[in-house]
């Protein structure tokens, strides 16, 4: 599994639009891989080693040394293929259970093959995918607003409307009264996200098309009232290093400034969708990136700036079997070339130019009261020996 950090908040409400959330070397013949590895953009083979990437985790120290090099090894291994059944009645009940029942045949599937197959057309989802969604297991009512801000192409918006069916209300042969708004910038994704989830065929799906940092108030046509989420998903965009198994072509390319220049648009998606939820409201922020700059750093330095108008929970229903580590609250910020254990000292250092234009104070670690980062998650592939139930 690829690396998902969960942060978990639920809005305190001190006035105004505050909220509160809630809370993933050089090519040679020996470094080719197994067949189920995919090929990068350029037609070369994986190489499934970084020097940069090495340096800069063994320096980060997110884990024990003996235990890192276990992730390390973990991410170069590929990655087994998992999917989700969509709950549409009589049919995924009768797929549950050839699935289950041809689990062996199933698992012996190249990649390409499993993509062919009949069910799975429209794509499947990784196990580590469905655990950001499931943060909000228990958290919705049938007459919830659902807010999914960077959503294609689909598959957690898929289970939050799932879940909303789920949810008991008083009359079961009517349709949930919440909703759920799945949000993607692009519009050809958000096309693709329709596609995917036409199967669902519910009332209670909106699809809209804005960047997450800016998307608009919501206004009741016939009251003007202000409409506010009672829960939302914010799974940000990322650098996306803890999908290496997935996506091995990145061992090639990876750089710490990926890191670096996902920070600020992952803060102001965050902090734009924290304004859009109601007091008392649960938002979970997830990405797949294992860089504390992308994930405790965001969470951290937004919850600190909300000046007690968010708080960070635990996740209270974790899936059976999951295993994982709790948010990290130390970490330097690399620049240049160079280490940084705090701002001040990167601005003298850097001085001016691109290096010191990356490089913000919301990046390290915030020293504020009640901003508690071991309460965020951290998945790391190595721990999930057995598969977790996801139910």
């Amino acid at each position: 599994m690829g690396k998902k950090g969960k942060n978990y908040y639920k809005r305190k409400g001190l006035g105004g639009d505050q909220h509160h959330q809630s809370q993933g070397a050089e090519q040679g013949q020996e470094n080719q891989g197994p067949s189920g590895w995919r090929y990068d953009s350029r037609g070369d083979k994986p190489t499934f080693q970084s020097d940069a990437f090495d340096e800069y985790y063994n320096t980060q120290a997110l884990l024990p040394p003996e235990e890192w090099k276990e992730t390390v090894e973990c991410l170069r291994t590929p990655l087994p293929t998992s999917f989700r059944v969509m709950d549409l009645g009589v049919s995924s009940e009768i797929v549950k259970e050839q699935a289950k029942k041809f689990q062996e045949e199933i698992s012996k599937l190249h990649p390409g093959q499993f993509q062919e197959l009949p069910f799975v057309k429209d794509g499947y989802q990784e196990t580590v995918s469905m655990l950001p969604a499931l943060a909000l297991k228990g958290e919705l009512q049938q007459d919830s607003l659902v807010l999914d801000i960077c959503s294609a192409p689909g598959s957690k918006t898929s289970q939050l409307l799932e879940m909303l069916n789920e949810c008991p209300r008083p009359d079961p042969s009517k349709p949930p009264e919440g909703m759920v708004v799945a949000n993607e910038l692009v519009v050809k994704r958000a096309h693709l996200l329709i596609h995917r989830l036409r199967h669902h065929n519910s009332p209670n799906l909106v699809v809209t098309a804005h960047a997450g940092q800016a998307f608009p108030s919501c206004f009741d046509g016939a009251t003007g009232r202000k409409i506010e989420f009672d829960a939302a998903l914010c799974d940000a965009p990322c650098s996306g290093d803890g999908t290496l198994r997935k996506s091995p072509d990145l061992w090639s390319r990876w750089h710490p400034n990926a890191g670096l220049s996902c920070h600020r648009l992952q803060r102001s998606i965050l902090k734009r969708t924290a304004t859009l939820v109601k007091v008392g409201g649960v938002i979970v922020y997830s990405t797949c990136a294992l860089n504390p700059i992308e994930d405790e750093a965001v969470v951290g330095s937004v919850v600190a700036a909300s000046e007690g108008a968010l708080e960070l929970s635990v996740w209270k229903e974790p899936p059976q079997g999951l295993k994982y580590e709790k948010g990290v609250s130390s970490w330097k910020v690399k620049s240049g070339g160079r280490w940084f254990s705090n701002f001040e000292d990167a601005e003298r250092e850097l001085g001016e130019g691109k290096n010191a234009r990356l490089v913000k104070s919301s990046m390290f670690p915030q020293a504020s009261e009640g901003v508690d980062l071991s309460k965020c998650v951290r998945v790391y592939p190595h721990l999930q020996v057995t598969i977790c139930d996801p139910s």
